[in-house]
This record gives C-alpha cells, structure tokens and sequence, in this order.
C-alpha cells in the first residue's frame, strides 16, 4: 500500500555546500555501486545453479536455492 507523504520542494545547495557534500556522496554512491555489483554476482551465480528444463535434483539442493534466492 502506498503512502501518500507531503512532496518536498527542491532544494538548493551553494557551491560551498555542494563541495562540502561530496565526500558524502561519493560514500553512499559507492556502497550503492558495491552492493549493485554484489547483487548482480549472485543472481548470476544463482542463474547458474538453476537446473534446466526438467531435470530432477534433491530437496536440499532446491532448500538451498530457495535460500539463495530469498536473500535476493
């Protein structure tokens, strides 16, 4: 369900501000390209142990998958 929160104007930085925030942003951008990269290793990993077609494997080898996936 989405909440419906007040829209926040704009907000307007001076340069001396926006210098000043930089550092910050480059953290957070990083751990967000870390994270995206990390996330992208795993679902190709999980792609890949991913039976295909029809073939049969054992009920701890899917509990696993399952596990993998749901950390996803």
């Amino acid at each position: 369900m989405a909440v419906n929160r007040p829209t926040r104007g704009k907000k307007y930085y001076t340069a001396a501000e926006a210098n000043g925030a930089l550092p910050l942003v480059r953290v957070i951008v990083r751990d967000i390209t870390d994270l995206a990269r990390d996330l992208q290793d795993r679902y190709d990993r999980l792609a890949r142990l991913k039976p295909a077609g029809n073939i049969k494997v054992g009920e701890a080898y899917q509990e696993e998958i399952r596990q993998a996936q749901d950390e996803l």
